[in-house]
């Protein structure tokens, strides 16, 4: 029998309304799914509804819950975040006791820079509405500016209070929330589609973990990321796109993939050019070390793997930082020799907390849950943590050295970047390592017991479970942001364009319990306005472009809302092809960021070839029933590009069609195209047929390990590689001088 036919079903339902918890949705094939009462009530209670643990409620005990939340929903005189878009201080419905006095009410904003701002209510805030909520009798007062003018605000994150006002001025406050004011469509200003900071932009990626490149030790550093920008400068990109460069777990616990970092606040330490951070820290223990035998014989055994051996590279740095520790005074004597060390410590004062953290993880060498209880819950008593009982102060005093150079070494691609003419594009992960920092320290943030993922698609029949924490929506409103708002200036800070990962989680997420399977998984909504607002009010004070990733299953009205804010969509091949169509693959929308493929799927060399159908087979992710449907899908798949390219004059049409010359076609056709930024994999250049990740499998086992096969010296070498770079450069001019001749008039003025 379904939940909604017992007799508390429709106190189930108003209760998860009360909480965003959606109780159905459409699945990719368009059907209604319905979560399991279980998984409904397990997601009620990690949103913090008053139900028990470990069993279903009994009737008087929704009601109960019902009824509490009812009244924290009353008590809240107004929402509890406002935003003003455009500077524009929007209406409000104040809720108040509704009683004989009413009196006028004043609004009072305190700008994020101090200043306060009177601003009178049009009315006296009228009363428009009662309502009796748990007996208790409301008033709905309307509360706007009386004067127009009083409403235009600056950009910031500003205070709003609401006051009464009495005979001898201001009386008692009645409500006050965070004030959000922010332009409506991000960086940068007046762009419309398909209008960026750089109409023609174009860019190469390549996961640094992959980047092979002379004087590194086994894994891509910061120092060859520059050399890169450089390389890609010289043939006419204007971005450098590569995965997110957070901090991973590297030994106990072991997770690789940039998409569960230990924090999205501070850099990897595993991307540390060896040569640089000595000369940065003017060690002379540290150069010994690096001059050594022993050192040189462990850095070639890492230069000669075809994969990276995270744990052994990171050991190879890390030696070398706490080389940097023993010089005489240690840290202290570091900041007073070397002034920029001591200038990360005065700006970055959360650092010495997360070295902290490292340090305790290699002392403990298991998760925070399992510590001693004092480190353990250390942040719920706004305490850190403690030097000798928690930690090794040299091992803390290494990742402060760590993190002050991976900055530097960051600050110096991005110093590269505007000599020479190209910018990071840069990921920002949707969330963070269950294990990692940011849950420790944040950990009444994120839902404990609860983990993201996504329900059952075309490609996992089963839904797929990441394993890593949602935030809890009242809790983010709660502390104002401030976790969010961290972690965006932190990836925004060095980049020119930011990919938010799953853009969908600004509007809801899918929360899977502890124990079900993901297909019983629960869809939570987010305050996606105001989340827009704080994305758009940080691109701005950044400069920096958004894009969101919206691959997958996407309600329209999360692209309305893309489009309405100015963030940019992804375009990619594969995924829009279809031959059943005509034409069978469309133009990339205005302003996209259009590519051939991504780090979650083949590489273009093995799509073509069926690589992927191969690997679901292998990872039984494809009945191989199903086989032979692929592969003749596959087949017209292929037939139908080439025919769209040749249609275009980029290929001759017909069966002699190579991956090479169908994929240097295909970024030469979306280069020509209105997408904000084309992206060409160097990768798919040389015709890689392995991929950097596999959905859907441990990322420690599988993915995120395989280094380019090519280096950074022979990309020249390369024919193919030079003469695709060379196409797409001249398309995307192609592109940018026709949308400069649209917008001249015929008698030579600009429209």
């Amino acid at each position: 029998m379904s939940w909604r036919m017992r007799g508390e079903g429709t106190r189930l339902a108003e209760l998860c309304r009360l909480f965003g918890v959606v109780v159905d949705y459409r699945d990719v094939t368009g059907r209604s799914r319905r979560p399991p009462p279980e998984s409904l009530w397990a997601v009620l209670r990690g949103l913090g509804a008053r139900l028990p643990a470990g069993r279903a409620p009994v009737e008087a005990e929704v009601r109960d819950a019902l009824r509490v939340r009812r009244r924290e929903l009353a008590e809240r005189p107004m929402p509890p975040v406002v935003v003003a878009w455009d500077g524009r201080l929007p209406s409000l419905r104040l809720r108040v006791p509704d009683d004989a006095s009413s009196p006028p009410l004043t609004l009072h904003v305190e700008l994020e820079g101090g200043e306060e701002r009177r601003i009178d209510v049009a009315g006296g805030g009228p009363v428009i509405d009662r309502r009796e909520v748990d007996g208790r009798r409301l008033a709905v007062r309307h509360v706007r500016p009386e004067r127009d003018g009083d409403a235009l605000l600056p950009p910031g994150l500003h205070g709003l209070r609401v006051t009464a006002v009495v005979r001898n001025g201001t009386g008692p406050e009645i409500a006050r929330a965070p004030l959000i004011s922010a332009p409506s469509r991000t960086w940068p200003p007046g762009g419309g589609a398909g209008v960026g900071a750089d109409p023609a932009a174009w860019a190469v990626f390549l996961p640094l973990y992959a980047l092979r490149a002379r004087g590194t030790a086994g894994v891509g550093d910061y120092g060859a990321l520059a050399r890169l920008g450089g390389w890609a400068a010289g043939r006419g990109a204007s971005r450098l796109a590569t995965l997110p460069l957070l901090p991973l777990f590297l030994d106990e616990p072991f997770d690789p993939s940039p998409y569960a970092p230990v924090t999205r606040l501070f850099w990897a330490e595993l991307y540390l050019d060896p040569e640089d951070a000595c000369d940065r820290a003017d060690s002379r223990a540290a150069r010994a070390l690096l001059r050594s035998k022993g050192f040189a014989r462990r850095r070639a055994a890492l230069e000669s793997r075809v994969d990276v051996d995270y744990r052994a590279a990171a050991a190879l740095r890390r030696d070398l930082l706490d080389r940097v520790t023993t010089e005489p005074g240690g840290v202290r004597g570091l900041s007073e020799r070397i002034p920029a060390f001591g200038r990360f410590l005065r700006k970055r004062r959360g650092a010495p907390d997360f070295a902290a953290f490292l340090a305790a993880c290699e002392r403990h060498r298991a998760p925070w849950r399992v510590w001693p209880s004092p480190a353990r819950d250390a942040p719920l008593r706004r305490e850190g943590l403690v030097a000798g009982r928690d930690f090794d102060p040299a091992a803390r005093d290494g990742h402060l050295v760590g993190q002050w150079l991976a900055e530097e070494q960051l600050d110096a691609v991005v110093e590269r970047g505007r000599r020479e003419g190209f910018g990071l594009y840069l990921d920002l992960p949707l969330s963070v390592h269950p294990d990692g920092y940011d849950v420790w320290r944040e950990r009444t943030l994120f839902a404990e017991g609860m983990s993201v993922g996504a329900p059952p698609d075309a490609f996992f029949a089963e839904g797929q479970d990441w394993g890593f924490p949602p935030p809890v929506p009242h809790a983010m409103r709660r502390s104002g942001y401030a976790y969010l708002r961290a972690s965006l200036a932190h990836s925004m800070g060095p980049a020119r364009a930011l990919r938010i990962d799953h853009v969908m989680g600004l509007h809801r997420l899918f929360w899977i319990p502890r124990g079900a399977k993901p297909e019983d998984g629960v869809y939570v909504r987010y305050p996606s306005r105001e989340q827009y607002a704080l994305l758009s009010l940080a691109s701005h004070r950044h400069g920096v472009e958004v894009i969101g990733e919206d691959l997958g299953t996407v309600p329209e009205a999360v692209h309305g809302a893309m489009d309405r804010h100015g963030v940019g969509r992804l375009f990619v091949v594969p995924f829009e092809l279809d031959p059943d169509r005509s034409p069978a693959l469309r133009d990339p929308p205005p302003g996209s960021v259009a590519m051939v493929d991504t780090h979650d799927t083949w590489p273009f060399a093995g799509w073509w070839h069926g690589g992927d159908i191969d690997g679901r087979v292998e990872l039984g992710m494809l009945d191989p029933s199903e086989v032979d449907r692929a592969r003749e899908r596959r087949a017209r798949e292929r037939r139908a590009l080439v025919d769209w390219l040749a249609e275009r004059e980029l290929i001759e049409a017909g069966e002699g069609a190579t991956p090479a010359g169908v994929l240097t076609a295909c970024l030469e056709a979306l280069g020509r195209a209105e997408a904000g930024t084309v992206v060409a994999s160097l990768e798919d250049l040389w015709l890689e047929t392995r991929p950097q990740n596999i959905p859907g499998t441990p990322g420690a086992a599988r993915s995120w390990r395989r280094r380019a096969r090519v280096p950074l010296e022979q990309l020249d070498e390369h024919v193919e590689v030079t003469a695709a770079l060379r196409r797409l450069a001249k398309a995307r001019r192609q592109a940018l001088d026709a949308r400069e001749h649209r917008e001249w008039d015929e008698d030579g003025s600009r429209r």
